[in-house]
């Protein structure tokens, strides 16, 4: 059964990447053996016990990340099959990047990522080698390529923070009717009943938890204006166009869901800064494996979680994300190497809305007897 899952995860990368199979064959390796092992390192993975990254050798990975580009629209064709983002229509998009430094060299990574549930993936990035903000053309370059991916019709809304607050930047969006929520600094000057000032002067004084919000014009734009005071002392400020509906600033704090993910590719799921590969393409490569890595977590996540709930905290979140939920439970099972039933009735509102080579997947996972269940 888990060798039928591979196969059909290596046809769907032949499919949106044009590799050939072979090579589609070692993008899986790589993306199992990153799932068991939690780490990006080509020692590690070359050395994986029994068949993960099966018949590879640190060369062999070289050679991969050397030779073999991901683009980012081909990636976002496997997560957006992977996941069968058609499903949940209208999707919430959140931009941000990371940054680290090996040696003398940067990396820059620019993502944009889903929201699904508690958890986001990255649907779309681009990789940089210095440490320069990204810029108008790097913004619309992306929002380009999610337009493409799953239509101007079905975004719901951006989020972003401060360093996202160009006015070209944000009138490409307000023109073509893109709901977006952003951080901006207080110090831009907005208009109000006619009068121009910085953002901190039509705020005022602030108290820690108190929210005001206005109606003010940035760049001849019509906006709103939402305003509050961190725990750390520090004013938030966002907007977003006067046509859109809801609390801003709890709309806003979705984009956290983005700091997770980088949180979840670094110290909690696969420790990417331990790469040193520094080059943007490969760097590219690598995150296109994570990234599919991550959706099989969410994907198993989900799936997990309709079967047995995630306990709630006192404070009422989760205990976990869906994402290390679900990667939870793949490493579990990939590390016991234990070869499931598949005869367990599912229940089909479950499995209904996924694509057949995540139906195996989830015959696999339902019909492990040692999961928890």
């Amino acid at each position: 059964m888990l060798n039928r899952f591979r196969e059909s995860l290596q046809m769907l990368v032949v499919n949106h990447t044009g590799f050939e199979k072979s090579i589609a064959e070692t993008f899986i390796e790589l993306v199992f053996g990153m799932i068991e092992l939690g780490s990006v390192k080509h020692k590690k993975l070359a050395q994986a016990s029994d068949g993960l990254v099966v018949s590879s050798s640190i060369r062999t990975i070289e050679r991969f990340f050397a030779n073999h580009f991901v683009s980012s629209h081909g990636l976002g064709l496997m997560i957006y099959d992977l996941l069968n983002l058609k499903q949940y229509g209208k999707l919430t998009i959140i931009l941000d990047r990371t940054n680290w430094m090996f040696g003398v060299k940067y990396i820059n990574i620019f993502v944009a990522t889903v929201v699904l549930g508690n958890t986001s993936v990255p649907i779309a990035l681009e990789v940089f080698d210095s440490n320069k903000p990204t810029n108008f053309a790097d913004h619309k370059a992306i929002l380009e390529q999610i337009i493409n991916l799953i239509g101007i019709e079905n975004i719901k809304i951006i989020l972003a923070d401060r360093e996202f607050v160009g006015e070209d930047w944000m009138r490409l969006l307000y023109q073509n009717k893109i709901p977006f929520t952003i951080r901006i600094r207080d110090n831009i000057y907005v208009e109000s009943d006619g009068f121009r000032m910085k953002a901190r002067t039509l705020i005022g004084i602030m108290h820690q938890k108190a929210v005001c919000e206005f109606k003010i014009k940035l760049g001849g734009m019509k906006m709103r204006l939402a305003a509050t005071m961190s725990h750390e002392g520090e004013i938030v400020v966002v907007v977003a166009p006067a046509y859109f509906r809801g609390e801003l600033l709890k709309r806003y704090k979705v984009r956290w869901l983005i700091e997770l993910y980088f949180k979840s590719i670094k110290t909690s799921g696969f420790n990417i800064e331990e790469t040193h590969m520094t080059d943007p393409d490969r760097i590219k490569a690598l995150m296109a494996v994570i990234a599919v890595a991550s959706a099989l977590a969410v994907a198993a996540g989900s799936l997990r979680n309709q079967v047995k709930k995630i306990k709630l905290k006192k404070h009422g979140r989760p205990a976990y994300s869906i994402f290390t939920y679900g990667l939870d439970l793949l490493r579990s099972i990939l590390r016991r190497k234990i070869v499931a039933p598949i005869s367990l009735h599912i229940s089909p509102h479950i499995l209904t809305p996924w694509p057949e080579f995540l139906k195996l997947l989830f015959v696999f996972i339902l019909g492990h007897k040692n999961v928890g269940y």
